[in-house]
C-alpha cells in the first residue's frame, strides 16, 4: 500500500486553523486531492486517484435511546432513540489534467439497521477544480471555521451534526493570497445555492437554501501571529407552505435573501424573529487570534450569533461561543511521541441568555428564538437534526429546535496511550428549553422549562497498531491490504436532567486504502 504521505486528502472547505488533527476525526469524508494548504498538488498529466473502503459500526445503550454525545456530531449517521448497526461503504475518484483542470467524485453510502432504520447516500459528489477554485454539486460534507476541528462541540451555524445538504457551491481551495496585497492577507470564500428536501422534519416544503462565507486572515507566512475573521451567511427561502401557498422564490426574493434586506427591519415579532417571514437568516461573525510556535499551537476565538438586526450590530455582545485550544504537534507522530501524551485540550462557553438582560423589554417567552422561525417551522435543522452546534437540539414529538436558551461549558481532549488514540469529551449545560417550539401538527407554543442542569461525558479509543499485531499472531506475514484495519470503542454517559440518566458504548471497524 501507498505511503499516505504521498498526498494529503482535504476538502474544499479545509477548518482554516493550521491543526495538524484531520477535520475528518468522527465521520471519513470521501477523499478529494486538493492543492489546499498542507497538501500536495499531483503533477500534471498524473495517473488517477482511487480510495475506497467501508466502516461497521454497533451501538446501544442501558436505556434504550442513545446518550448525547454518542449521537452527535456524526452527520446524522446514528438513530438517536434506539441501538444502530451501521455500514458504510465509501470510496472517491481524483483525476488532474495537463490544463491544470481537476475533476473529482466521491460517495459514501450508508445501510442502518435501527428503529428508524435507513439506506440511503450520505454523500455522493462531483467536483471540478481550476486554479484558486472548485465547483461541486451533490451532497456532500464541509466544515469550516475557527474552533477546533477535532475538540469542538461544533461551530453556531454549521457543524457535523447533520446529514449535508444538496447543493451546488462555488469555493476557494482553502486560503488563498488576495491580489495586491504582498502576501499580507489571505482570503477563504464560498457561496452555495441548496434545496432542502427533507419534509417530514418540516412544515414548509422543500424551502430553498442560500450560504456564502468570507473569511480574511493577515500575516500568514510573516509572523507567528495570525488575525483570523469573517462572517458565515445562511438562509432559508422559497418552499411551499400547507395552508398559505408558495412562498416568494424568484429573482427578486434572490436579491433580498442575499443582501439580507430583512435584516433592515426595525420590527422584531414575538420570539425575537424578522417581520420579513419568507426569509430565515441564520450565520455567525468568527474571529480568532492563532499564535504558532515551534513546539505549541494555541488559539483564541469568539463566534457571534447572528438571527436579526441587534445581533447583526453587535447589540447582544454576550451571546455567542467563545473558545480557546492548545496543541502540542511533536507528541503526535508515531515515530516521536512516548508512552502517554497529550494531542491538544479545547475549551469552549457557549451563552444565548444574556440578551434577556440587555434588552429590557424581553422576557424569556420573547427573548432570541435562535434557530427556529415563525413560517419555517422546522427551523435550523436538516433531517431533524440541528445544522449547527447539536446543543441546540430537538426531539421527536417537535419540528425545529426544542432546546436554544442555555448556558453551557465544554471540555475536549485528545492524546496517546501507547499504541491506542483517545478523545475525551466533557460538557455540562444549563438548558431552559425554547421562547416557542412547534408540534409536529403545527401548533405553536411556550417552550421554556426550568432550569435543567446536564452533563454529557465521551471517551473515544482508535487502533490500529494494536490490531495489526493481533492479526500476526495468527499470520506471520500481514497482507499490505490488512494494514488499513482500524479499530474504535466508545463509551459515553448522560447524567443530568436534560437527557435521561444513560450509558452505553459503540465499537466500530473501519478499512480504507488511505
Amino acid at each position: 500500500m501507498a505511503a499516505r504521505a504521498a498526498v494529503t486528502f482535504v476538502g474544499a472547505h479545509d477548518p482554516p486553523t493550521y491543526s495538524n488533527t484531520t477535520p475528518e476525526m468522527l465521520i471519513e469524508s470521501i477523499p478529494v486531492a486538493t492543492p489546499g494548504e498542507g497538501g500536495k498538488t499531483p503533477a500534471a498529466g498524473s495517473t488517477d486517484q482511487i480510495a475506497f473502503g467501508f466502516r461497521l459500526q454497533m451501538a446501544g445503550a442501558y436505556q434504550g435511546q442513545l446518550p448525547f454525545w454518542m449521537y452527535s456530531n456524526r452527520y446524522g449517521e446514528l438513530d438517536p432513540y434506539s441501538a444502530n448497526a451501521t455500514m458504510n461503504l465509501f470510496g472517491g475518484w481524483h483525476r488532474q489534467y495537463r490544463s491544470g483542470i481537476t475533476l473529482s467524485t466521491g460517495a459514501d453510502f450508508l445501510l442502518r439497521g435501527a428503529e428508524d432504520a435507513s439506506l440511503r447516500f450520505q454523500e455522493a459528489y462531483v467536483q471540478l477544480g481550476y486554479g484558486s477554485f472548485v465547483l461541486w454539486a451533490g451532497r456532500k460534507r464541509e466544515y469550516f471555521g475557527f474552533v477546533h476541528p477535532e475538540l469542538s462541540t461544533g461551530t453556531g451555524d454549521l457543524s457535523r451534526n447533520a446529514m449535508p445538504i444538496p447543493k451546488i457551491t462555488l469555493a476557494t481551495k482553502g486560503f488563498q493570497r488576495l491580489p495586491g496585497t504582498r502576501g499580507i492577507v489571505d482570503y477563504n470564500a464560498s457561496i452555495a445555492h441548496g434545496w432542502m428536501l427533507d419534509n417530514e422534519y418540516r412544515f414548509v416544503e422543500r424551502p430553498l437554501l442560500h450560504q456564502k462565507h468570507l473569511y480574511l486572515r493577515l500575516f500568514n507566512g510573516r509572523s507567528p501571529v495570525v488575525p483570523q475573521g469573517g462572517v458565515k451567511h445562511f438562509a432559508q427561502w422559497g418552499g411551499t407552505h400547507p395552508e398559505e401557498g408558495p412562498a416568494p422564490a424568484g429573482l427578486n426574493a434572490f436579491r433580498d435573501i442575499f443582501f439580507a434586506r430583512s435584516a433592515d427591519s426595525p420590527e422584531i415579532v414575538p420570539g425575537g424573529e424578522l417581520g420579513n417571514r419568507f426569509q430565515n437568516h441564520v450565520g455567525t461573525y468568527d474571529f480568532s487570534l492563532l499564535f504558532r510556535f515551534e513546539r505549541v499551537r494555541f488559539a483564541i476565538s469568539r463566534q457571534f450569533f447572528l438571527e436579526d438586526t441587534p445581533n447583526a450590530r453587535f447589540g447582544t455582545p454576550w451571546d455567542g461561543m467563545w473558545g480557546a485550544w492548545v496543541e502540542f504537534p511533536g507528541n503526535v507522530h508515531r515515530s516521536t511521541r512516548g508512552l502517554f501524551a497529550i494531542h491538544a485540550l479545547n475549551y469552549e462557553h457557549i451563552n444565548t441568555r444574556e440578551s434577556i438582560r440587555r434588552i429590557p423589554h424581553r422576557d424569556l417567552d420573547t427573548s432570541y428564538n435562535y434557530h427556529n422561525h415563525w413560517f419555517y417551522f422546522g427551523g435550523w435543522t436538516h433531517g431533524g437534526r440541528a445544522i449547527g452546534n447539536p446543543l441546540f437540539f430537538g426531539d421527536p414529538d417537535h419540528i425545529g429546535v426544542v432546546n436554544n436558551i442555555m448556558l453551557a461549558h465544554h471540555l475536549g481532549a485528545s492524546g496517546h496511550a501507547s499504541f491506542i488514540d483517545w478523545r475525551l469529551f466533557a460538557t455540562y449545560s444549563r438548558n431552559y428549553g425554547s421562547p416557542r417550539i412547534v408540534d409536529t401538527s403545527g401548533r405553536r407554543y411556550l417552550g421554556v422549562t426550568d432550569r435543567q442542569d446536564q452533563w454529557s461525558f465521551m471517551l473515544e479509543l482508535r487502533d490500529r497498531a494494536l490490531f495489526s499485531g493481533l492479526m500476526r499472531s495468527f499470520a506471520r506475514e500481514l497482507p499490505d491490504v490488512m494494514q488499513g484495519l482500524e479499530l474504535t470503542a466508545t463509551f459515553a454517559l448522560d447524567l443530568g436532567e436534560t437527557h435521561p440518566r444513560n450509558a452505553g458504548m459503540m465499537i466500530g471497524l473501519r478499512w480504507a486504502t488511505w
